[in-house]
């Protein structure tokens, strides 16, 4: 994922985490990873990681032990002074959750196999919306407060990888060999945008200074919107 914060671009793609300019967060392994307004909170890739880490801008990190959900198959992103998420206990029954801490998760809505993990998170303050774009086909699940959850279907199947927000528009890119963007002012309603340069895996997206950014691995590897 990516996002913006402070005139750097943030990216993980899975496995490492690069920043320009970041010191040793370019170590970082991670498979999650977000920034609360005070610290950044992230999770180890390996199923063994049992804790989340968190971390101020002068690397002081703090362990915080994972409880509530099986801690291997854990992914969560942050918005309004929530943590939110989507758990699996292994055998692809899956739970939206969320937690005041990142430690302590509770389930507020089995969702079984339409979200066994997901590719993306995004927290909206102007509409207070929060999304979930899950791994399974062409579907995302919006929310007014982070518990009670709705279930969306794309126009268009294939994985979109990665959402972001901004001037009024949602986006979303797929992750899967296609040039597609799909765009909406309420996360409800897409519309159908064959944009992107070339077909590639984008697997970043962020949203800073008027325009929408986003990365694949590869030749050409940056696109940016008009």
């Amino acid at each position: 994922n990516g996002f913006y914060f402070d005139g750097t671009f943030y990216s993980i793609n899975g496995k490492d985490f690069t920043a320009a300019g970041a010191g040793n967060l370019a170590s970082w392994d991670c498979v999650s990873l977000v920034f609360s307004g005070t610290y950044f909170y992230y999770k180890y890739r390996t199923g063994a990681s049992t804790v989340v880490h968190r971390t101020d801008d002068a690397f002081s990190e703090t362990q915080i032990p994972i409880t509530g959900v099986d801690s291997g198959h854990l992914y969560f992103s942050h918005g309004n002074g929530l943590f939110f998420g989507v758990a699996n206990d292994g055998a692809s029954n899956g739970n939206i959750v969320t937690s005041n801490d990142a430690g302590a998760w509770t389930a507020v809505q089995p969702v079984g196999r339409e979200i066994t993990e997901a590719w993306d998170f995004l927290y909206e303050p102007i509409s207070g919306l929060y999304v979930i774009v899950s791994s399974e086909g062409n579907k995302i699940w919006t929310s007014s407060n982070g518990v009670a959850w709705n279930q969306r279907t794309l126009p268009t199947t294939g994985q979109f990888w990665r959402i972001a927000f901004g001037n009024g528009v949602f986006m979303l890119v797929s992750g899967r060999q296609s040039v597609t963007v799909l765009t909406s002012t309420d996360a409800v309603n897409w519309t159908v945008k064959n944009t992107l340069p070339e077909p590639g895996s984008w697997d970043s997206l962020a949203f800073a200074d008027g325009v929408f950014v986003a990365h694949k691995p590869g030749t050409n590897p940056v696109a940016v919107s008009d």
